[in-house]
């Protein structure tokens, strides 16, 4: 680390947000030091912004151990390594992948923090961003041990503002909602069809987005903390709530699950008594693949209603538009 070239360290590297962290940074003033299990794509985004690659695995305590031992100085840690498995309901949940998102997003962040804190201290003028999720903020059906994951790894970041106070090391906690990267091919165990209609009928955040905000939070005068940047696509305002097709339609679905399930022919709304809170989700299992990403679309009401009884949900909208542009009922069952 130089004075003018402070070095930054970002972990989960060799893609996706972490790279494009990588190169804001560096081309921010920064000197990156990229972590990751995938060393060949980490050497090859080193090379591109003149970094340094070290193999990093989070949940491999030796592993860290040593990635900290070849980081003798350091100014910002991005902790970025993180992910998510599974789209199951807490009944059909499964032990092994809530017990790796816990460790990849919750102790892994640990371990790297710990590692790192007596150089970011240090340097007398230190910065930890950790880049959590919405899913941090609020539950949604189907996900409850990411949502539970990133809550404790929430709460990790939060807590060290306080116990870091009066130390020279700012937090700055970033909450993104829908990112187009390799995560929903991560949580889908690589079924990249169903990843990809995640996405589909909006336009999402990209990672260069995430590490635009990042690059920026870093590059604040000493004394400016900001503490939270929630940041999301123009298209979400919820975690499950997400306009996905048409103008003026509105899907209230589960993060990253993505479009409506069922087309109106086959299924239509049971009941249009509103149930504040509960979507009454099913599971993924048992739908035909083919179901998975059809858009529904039907006559409409005049005013925003939604049904969320019987194991539905669905949202009508409508607004004063020709015959030619009849606003679009959206019928969901995440």
């Amino acid at each position: 680390m130089t004075a003018d070239r402070p070095t930054a360290v970002v972990t989960g590297a060799s893609s996706g947000i972490g790279a494009a962290t990588a190169r804001a940074l560096s081309a921010a003033g920064f000197h990156v030091v990229l972590g990751a299990r995938r060393t060949d794509r980490l050497a090859e985004v080193a090379a591109e912004i003149d970094g340094t690659a070290v193999r990093l695995d989070v949940t491999d305590a030796a592993s860290v151990a040593a990635f900290a031992a070849a980081v003798p100085e350091c100014r910002l840690l991005v902790n970025n390594a993180g992910g998510a498995k599974g789209m199951e309901p807490v009944a059909e949940a499964d032990e092994d992948a809530w017990r790796w998102m816990f460790e990849t997003n919750v102790i892994g962040t640990l371990r790297v923090t710990k590692a790192l804190l007596p150089a970011l201290i240090a340097s007398g003028d230190g910065h930890i961003v950790t880049v959590t999720s919405i899913a941090a903020l609020e539950p949604y059906d189907n996900g409850a041990g990411y949502t539970g994951a990133k809550h404790a790894q929430a709460m990790l970041h939060r807590t060290l503002r306080g116990e870091l106070l009066g130390q020279p090391v700012r937090l700055t906690e970033i909450l993104p909602g829908m990112v187009e990267t390799e995560f929903s091919l991560v949580r889908f165990d690589g079924d990249a069809e169903r990843a990809d209609g995640v996405y589909r009928g909006l336009t999402p955040l990209t990672a260069d987005d995430v590490a635009d905000v990042i690059a920026f939070a870093a590059t604040r005068p000493s004394h400016v903390n900001l503490d939270q940047i929630v940041m999301k696509p123009r298209a979400q305002a919820l975690t499950r709530h997400v306009t996905a097709g048409p103008p003026h339609t509105v899907a209230r679905i589960p993060q990253m699950v993505g479009l409506a399930r069922k087309s109106a022919q086959n299924a239509a709304p049971r009941s249009s008594t509103a149930s504040a809170g509960s979507t009454g989700a099913t599971s993924a299992t048992d739908r035909k693949p083919a179901d998975r990403n059809a858009s529904t679309i039907g006559p409409a009401s005049q005013n925003v209603a939604r049904n969320e009884t019987g194991g539905s949900t669905w949202a009508t909208t409508a607004s004063a538009r020709p015959p030619s542009k009849t606003p679009s009922v959206v019928w969901v069952r995440p």
